[in-house]
């Protein structure tokens, strides 16, 4: 029953009260008398009863809230160690509903965002890490707590090939740190993290070695690690670059963080490609991944696929990667990363096969496109090369020599991007064609140079070809070829081995396509006449037909004109009409 004396209020109330005390009326509502031995009216007591029943029912409900809140966490996290990550979202989503106090809604955001990034739509994620943060500028809490959240941003950017963006979101979590040790460490790592993606070692240098491992946790410590390595490899330092990643992965496997374990393998993984360690690689592969599918995390599972039939292809085993590639396209692949690694991947093969139906269904505009946003070397680099092949083969020479133009000002190192490298001295002007092979060049003078140097053998075979000199071609083309099978690049031996061909004798292609579209014409051409008319045949205009055959485009008039001399013709529709 709700107590009868009056509640503590202001001196006037107080006396109000007495005065009705004094003349019989309840002390409450000072109107009615109450009922014999009572203080209070029976209005006043009931409504006493129904605000009292009222408060043990909202804090009944609010008991109930916190348990079903807490068993959804709870059930979270059990889906989360047994790898359901759908599940585990399901749980946190719920959890988040019954509207927490902010470090709780914190605590479960973050593990709600680390959920969502093993899923297969991990670009997901961004939604929520906005919510959190517009929360806590709403309530105008600091930003303590929303630290791992606030640094997963930059993440999502990155799985959308924005790189830059990723870089300028840890620059304004920086900002908004001030001097915490911890924290700016962990900033640090990141910014060395996504400077070295960008192939800016000079500038990731200082933050590596400013971060203390002593102040971040076993997640962060990891991350700096790795990064440390791959610094280490980009100056040469094989052994000592392995030794860290062994010790980054080391860190990862005691924590049974899964995702950074298999960042740590990937790295390893392209740093011992770059190396000339094609064996380290492929057991790099390998275990990222085993841990992608051991753990079930759903985007990694085709991205590591397609990482693995990158390296087959270099190897030369075209048929089990072309498997990889089509298990990948089961996985519907629509994150920005993997549309990239995907076209990639299919264009190497397109070229490595001569497979035109593999070429129409794996090219893909778009991702090229994302690849230029995100200025990482390590995508546009393969990248635009494999396209330039594939255009080159299909006649496009003007098209590839405009990608390869666009391409060459990201590229500032040779790792990942050797092949870009090279094909400059075939494509690019002049002054590009230079600045790659100084920037090979200044790879070459590092210790474990084999892949530089193989590539820039490859430079000197493109651009020998280019000048039209055949014996100097051939040459280089076979030093090229036999760096790249002493490090076990078949593919590129077998293109150092083509581009010498016609230097071997061999009749270019253009020209052994002639005798079946040009016919009993042929001889009355030479034989640059009739590669000038083949290429005609194919829709090339001048300019085209002379980045192809590297020659002026004045040559190439000389030589229509002499082919409409010949054949007693005015135009290049004349000649169109004569071999229909």
């Amino acid at each position: 029953m709700a107590s009868s004396a009056p509640p503590v209020s202001t001196p006037w109330v107080r006396r109000k009260r007495e005065r009705a005390l004094a003349d019989g009326l309840c002390t409450r509502c000072c109107c009615r008398r109450p009922a014999d031995g009572k203080r209070t009216c029976d209005a006043c007591n009931e409504g006493a009863k129904r605000r009292v029943a009222q408060s043990r029912a909202l804090k009944r409900r609010r008991r109930d809230a916190e348990s079903a809140r807490l068993r959804l966490e709870s059930a979270g996290d059990v889906a989360f160690s047994r790898f359901a990550y759908a599940d585990a979202v399901a749980c946190y989503q719920d959890a988040l509903s019954y509207g927490l106090p902010l470090v709780d809604d914190d605590r479960i955001s973050e593990k709600l965002i680390r959920s969502i990034f093993c899923t297969s739509r991990p670009e997901t994620a961004r939604a929520w890490i906005e919510r959190s943060i517009a929360r806590h500028e709403r309530a105008g809490a600091g930003d303590d707590p929303l630290l791992s959240i606030r640094l997963a941003l930059p993440r999502q950017y990155w799985l959308e090939a924005n790189t830059p963006q990723s870089l300028a979101c840890v620059e304004r979590a920086r900002s908004l740190l001030g001097d915490r040790a911890e924290s700016n460490s962990h900033v640090d790592a990141l910014t060395t993290n996504y400077l070295t993606l960008m192939g800016r070692y000079a500038e990731a240098a200082p933050y590596a070695a400013r971060a203390d491992e002593r102040e971040l946790n076993a997640h962060a410590r990891g991350i700096l690690l790795n990064q440390r390595a791959m610094l280490t490899a980009a100056n040469g330092d094989a052994a000592a670059s392995f030794a860290i990643f062994d010790a980054a992965a080391a860190v990862a496997q005691n924590v049974e963080d899964g995702y950074l374990l298999t960042i740590i393998w990937d790295d390893y993984a392209n740093w011992a490609t770059t190396l000339g360690r094609l064996d380290t690689a492929r057991m790099c592969r390998e275990r990222a991944l085993f841990v992608a599918r051991e753990q079930r995390i759903a985007w990694r599972v085709p991205y590591f696929s397609l990482r693995y039939a990158g390296l087959l292809v270099l190897h030369g085993e075209n048929a089990l990667a072309r498997d990889l590639l089509a298990e990948s396209a089961l996985h519907d692949l629509q994150t920005p990363i993997l549309r990239i690694l995907a076209a990639t991947i299919g264009a190497q093969l397109a070229d490595a096969t001569g497979d035109e139906n593999l070429l129409a269904r794996e090219l893909d505009p778009v991702a090229l496109e994302t690849a230029f946003r995100s200025r990482e070397p390590g995508w546009i680099g393969p990248l635009a090369a494999a396209y330039a092949r594939v255009l080159t083969r299909r006649g496009a020479t003007g098209a590839a020599a405009a990608i390869v133009g666009r391409a060459l000002p990201f590229v500032h190192t040779p790792e990942h991007a050797g092949d870009l490298l090279a094909l400059a001295a075939r494509f690019g002007a002049a002054g590009d064609a230079g600045r790659a092979r100084m920037v090979l060049q200044r790879r070459m003078r590092l210790p474990n140079a084999k892949v530089a140097t193989a590539f820039a053998q490859l430079w000197e075979t493109y651009d020998a070809a280019r000048r039209r000199r055949p014996v100097v071609a051939k040459e280089r083309a076979g030093k090229a070829a036999r760096s790249f099978a002493g490090i076990g690049w078949k593919r590129f031996e077998r293109i150092a081995l083509e581009i010498a061909a016609p230097a071997r004798g061999t009749e270019p292609e253009p020209a052994r396509r002639v005798p079946t579209a040009l016919g009993d014409l042929r001889p009355a051409l030479s034989a640059r006449e009739l590669e000038v008319a083949e290429l005609v045949l194919r829709g090339q205009t001048n300019r085209a037909i002379a980045d192809a055959l590297a020659i002026s485009e004045h040559t190439v008039e000389s030589h229509m004109t002499s082919i409409f001399n010949r054949l007693g013709l005015r135009s290049r529709w004349q000649l169109l009409d004569l071999v229909k």
